[in-house]
């Protein structure tokens, strides 16, 4: 999921990598420069957004297809392809304010219609959310994202 409202593969584009180097460094040189004009979406650079397309250092630097165009895993994915795709995010971004993510991840407006998250919310579905990050959430305006989740949600 998006936390910080930014797509990683601009690092890539800056001109310390692609402008110069033409590439990502070591250790995203399967990133493609460039290649971000055509794939990247709106949703990818929407805090809480399911991420399609993670880019740079120990990323998956391409474009994950998952099943029925959502931007999570349901029932009827075919492995764990999926989830390593979408959870190998890469070491590029800001220490991200999980909290506050979590409550946007779970908003009406991502979850409703024409939503970048819509149809995630479902009474058929166990929600799970899996944070990978190396550092504490200091950024967060909420202490707890149930104090701040919607009341239909919580």
């Amino acid at each position: 999921m998006n936390t910080d409202e930014k797509w990683r593969g601009l690092h890539c584009e800056a001109a310390e990598n692609c402008g110069n180097k033409g590439n990502c460094g070591p250790n995203a040189m399967d990133y493609v420069c460039g290649s971000h004009a055509d794939t990247v979406f709106k949703c990818d650079r929407t805090r809480g957004a399911g991420l399609l397309y993670n880019a740079g250092p120990y990323a998956t630097n391409h474009v994950c297809e998952l099943y029925g165009g959502n931007r999570y895993i349901i029932e009827g994915e075919t492995g764990p392809d999926a989830f390593a795709c979408i959870a190998q995010v890469g070491t590029f971004g800001d220490d991200p304010p999980l909290a506050d993510t979590l409550v946007a991840a779970v908003s009406d407006e991502l979850n409703g219609p024409g939503g970048c998250n819509e149809g995630f919310l479902r009474d058929d579905a166990l929600l799970v959310f899996v944070f990978i990050m190396d550092n504490e959430d200091d950024e967060s305006a909420s202490a707890s994202p149930s104090r701040s989740a919607p009341a239909s949600r919580a």
